[in-house]
């Protein structure tokens, strides 16, 4: 898989799902949702969320896959920019993950804004999984994930900072 291929299905298009469930499907004091609000998108988001029964959806899918997919998206970004190997690859995904679960202790010691949530925990815990399964692949030399390993690292800070400070924006 080609750099391109990678960060669009294993960082864009999660982190791109999860902003679109942020936008749509929870209130509008969302900071994605005040963001496209100030760029005057307002009207077409209200139009379309108009058209979205949130009720009918189950909970974890409106309140808890949109932070388990930022974290699989951060998770991925992390092992793209060490080029899927390091001695302490692993032991940064995992840290990741902790921080996931962390934010999630610091809700449930009402510590910080939100509500702490097994379901968060469950799906923190299913990103994880499936972020070191890319890992895991690679090592064992899988040619869809190991084909032109070579970028620029800036672009993956890039990524960094942009999916921390989206995971964060939930929490704020």
């Amino acid at each position: 898989m080609s750099n391109k291929k990678y960060i669009f299905f294993e960082v864009l298009l999660p982190l791109f799902i999860a902003a679109v469930m942020y936008l749509l499907l929870r209130p509008a004091d969302t900071a994605i949702y005040q963001l496209i609000s100030s760029l005057d998108g307002e009207k077409v988001i209200s139009g379309v969320r108009d058209l979205i029964n949130v009720s009918s959806l189950p909970e974890w899918f409106v309140y808890s896959l949109p932070g388990g997919l930022w974290l699989l998206a951060f998770q991925n970004t992390i092992t793209w920019i060490k080029r899927f190997k390091g001695k302490w690859l692993v032991c940064w995904v995992l840290f990741a993950s902790m921080l996931g679960v962390g934010l999630e202790v610091l809700q449930a010691l009402h510590l910080t804004d939100g509500v702490f949530d097994w379901m968060d925990v469950l799906l923190y815990g299913l990103a994880t999984l499936l972020s070191l399964s890319n890992i895991w692949l690679v090592k064992w030399k899988w040619e869809f994930y190991v084909s032109n390993q070579s970028s620029p690292k800036l672009i993956g800070a890039v990524f960094v900072a942009f999916t921390v400070v989206i995971y964060f924006a939930d929490i704020v």
